[in-house]
């Protein structure tokens, strides 16, 4: 079985370190992002098998980058 991709969306740098290092260590392959924008630019790189983001980011916030994608 192939690794499933995820990507990680959080303006918060503790948080978003803790969720993608938990989600490497059980054999993910995890991509980050810091706002939606930035998300938009990795979906558009390689779209990932499951999105987790924050809903409130300055800027595009998660669910308009979640809406867009």
């Amino acid at each position: 079985m192939a690794v499933q991709k995820v990507l990680v969306v959080d303006d918060d740098p503790s948080l978003l370190l803790a969720v993608s290092e938990t989600l490497r260590a059980e054999g993910y392959d995890v991509q980050t992002a810091r706002r939606g924008s930035e998300a938009m630019v990795r979906v558009a790189e390689a779209l990932p098998d499951l999105i987790i983001s924050d809903i409130r980011m300055p800027g595009m916030d998660g669910i308009e980058a979640l809406t867009q994608i």
